[in-house]
């Protein structure tokens, strides 16, 4: 198992990479289990020499925990593999966001997702620390940390397992709509006046610093998203949304890019962070920060531009975004920059108060998550 893991490393090594993908089978090997020696002299089921430990017992999207591998007195690790799991379960989580000496980040389910020595590894260490840095969506429940080490010496340990570590829920404060126009910009679809609560649709952003602030509501427990267009044609546009992936139990901060009417997920060059998000009574709410800037990405656009917003929810199947719920989802009828305080309202039960130029426009729109 851990040659495999090693084996690998080294072909990341040759080929100059900093991540690389796995084989399934190789990110596998590192299923939950109790701790047991292999090597010459055979199995042991007693508890391993080597401690994998955790700085926290909690932790709230974003946060960056410590993870220790810790040896008895006289026991020195000199390879190692861990990674993150979500409880039962071999879905990987997180990132590991420090490198130590002859290491390796690697991707099994997602960038830097593992890390691993890498082969002729000759250092070893009594005491090893990782930084690992969690998901920015919420709901992802308990996470345990799995990891394969060997010894100075011939005994390797399989499948130790940290404590369970439980992610805090974030508050959620209410969407304040009556700062609209004032305080922050805001798009709402729906009756005249209309709430986060009772809108169809709801946006707002406002800037803070270098950062801008996003809230988005919709009438939906599936997925909500607002983009941004230099001209409505869905060709080369930035999408943030939030997706409900698994009916309440988690709700994540996605980015998209446009090419072509085609989105492609940029799951590994994400520049929004959660700041909250909660389904209820069958509506998504969700809170996020995005850089107004983002530099060296050319797939997020910089808001202190003006663009076309286009707003847009719908279902999810499986976690996946399913079609949106309009035929033709609104946009707004002029570029805006994120720092105009706008109140853009929309009577959902009045469509023809559209341009035909708008509702091409919208129709286009509808291609974002069909392909």
């Amino acid at each position: 198992m851990l040659l495999g893991l090693w084996v690998a490393a080294l072909a990341a090594t040759l080929l100059g990479a900093r991540a690389i993908s796995l084989p399934k089978k190789v990110c596998t090997s590192l299923r939950a289990g109790s701790g047991e020696r292999t090597g010459r002299t055979g199995r042991n089921t007693g508890p391993p020499p080597v401690e994998l430990s955790t700085s926290a017992e909690k932790f709230k999207p974003g946060q960056n925990i410590t993870v220790s591998l810790n040896g008895r007195p006289g026991v020195q690790v000199q390879r190692f593999a861990v990674q993150a799991r979500e409880i039962n379960s071999y879905h990987s989580v997180g990132t590991f966001v420090n490198q130590p000496t002859a290491a390796q980040t690697i991707g099994c389910g997602h960038q830097n997702d593992t890390i691993i020595s890498l082969p002729g590894n000759v250092t070893a260490t009594t005491n090893l620390s990782l930084t690992w840095a969690a998901p920015n969506h919420t709901g992802i429940g308990d996470v345990e940390f799995i990891a394969n080490v060997r010894q100075v010496g011939d005994a390797s340990w399989a499948r130790l397992k940290s404590r369970q570590v439980r992610q805090i829920e974030p508050d959620f404060p209410p969407i304040n709509m009556t700062e609209c126009g004032t305080v922050k910009g805001c798009f709402r679809y729906g009756k005249k006046d209309c709430t986060a609560e009772t809108c169809t649709y709801a946006m707002s952003y406002r800037t803070e610093g270098e950062d801008a602030i996003f809230e988005l509501a919709a009438d939906t427990d599936g997925w909500v998203a607002v983009g941004f267009s230099s001209d409505r044609m869905m060709n080369g546009d930035d999408v943030l949304a939030c997706v409900n992936a698994r009916k309440g139990r988690r709700v994540e901060f996605r980015h998209y890019y446009n090419n072509h009417h085609r989105p492609a997920l940029i799951p590994d060059n994400n520049p929004m962070v959660g700041l909250g998000a909660m389904v209820r009574d069958g509506r998504i709410y969700c809170r996020f920060t995005r850089p107004r800037k983002v530099n060296n990405d050319n797939y997020s656009l910089d808001l202190d531009a003006t663009w076309y917003f286009l707003y847009t929810w719908g279902p999810t199947n499986d976690g996946n975004m399913m079609r949106h719920t309009l035929k033709s989802p609104p946009t707004s009828y002029r570029k805006v920059i994120i720092t105009a305080k706008v109140d853009d309202q929309r009577d959902s039960a009045n469509p023809t108060t559209y341009s035909s130029l708008l509702l091409c426009s919208a129709i286009l729109l509808c291609q974002l998550f069909q392909q």
